[in-house]
């Protein structure tokens, strides 16, 4: 797994441990507020080994090393017995309503998500990243059938007629590669995204993350 500042371990699987499955290798994420309702449902997920627990490697962000689950109740396969904690992000999880549908203004929070993707780099050992909600209801290995189909390069998935939604997020590693040397220039889009002093229906200001995400790979 993973390192995080103190010499803590990040929650995540070894990749040394890849289950045999049909379709490509995933490595997933969530980020989590912790002292909420997102804590107990990501535990639950894991004592289940579900959601973005059942994908072939894992990582819990959250703005702090918080445990997730107790050592006892968490295998040496994925943390060498020390227990599962998040790894930080840093900054505040708090987030503004604004924009023309009264969205979570929360691109900021997600710039910093990120950048500690592409700083932990896990995304390079697996054909594919995803980025799911806490609450997503995800079924890896249902995405896993989609994804065998889907042709090599930068691409990501767009789960809506209207744009790319949050609630789960999936793109190639070459897509996160683009993001990472796209980013700085992206700088517009972000400041786009967290300005709500344009009129209440501007759609172009004042939205979230999976927007921004949305027209920085675009």
């Amino acid at each position: 797994g993973g390192s995080a500042p103190g010499g803590s371990r990040g929650l995540s699987r070894s990749p040394s441990h890849h289950s045999l499955r049909a379709g490509p290798s995933m490595w997933c994420f969530a980020l989590m507020v912790p002292g909420g309702g997102e804590h107990a449902l990501l535990a639950a997920q894991y004592s289940n080994r579900i959601g973005i627990f059942a994908c072939d490697d894992y990582t819990v962000f959250s703005n702090d090393t918080v445990p997730l689950v107790a050592p006892a109740a968490s295998t040496a396969m994925d943390t060498g017995g020390g227990g599962l904690l998040t790894s930080p992000i840093g900054g505040s999880l708090s987030v503004r309503l604004g924009g023309k549908w009264g969205t979570a203004m929360n691109t900021d929070i997600f710039v910093r998500v990120w950048a500690a993707v592409v700083k932990l780099a896990r995304f390079q050992q697996h054909p594919w990243t995803v980025k799911a909600d806490p609450d997503t209801v995800f079924v890896p290995a249902r995405l896993r059938q989609l994804l065998a189909t889907e042709p090599p390069g930068a691409v990501y998935l767009n789960n809506c007629k209207y744009g790319l939604h949050g609630p789960i997020e999936v793109l190639s590693r070459e897509a996160v590669a683009v993001y990472a040397n796209r980013s700085r220039a992206c700088e517009g889009f972000r400041i786009d995204a967290m300005d709500t002093s344009h009129p209440h229906d501007d759609e172009d200001h004042a939205f979230g993350e999976d927007q921004f995400l949305n027209v920085c790979l675009d």
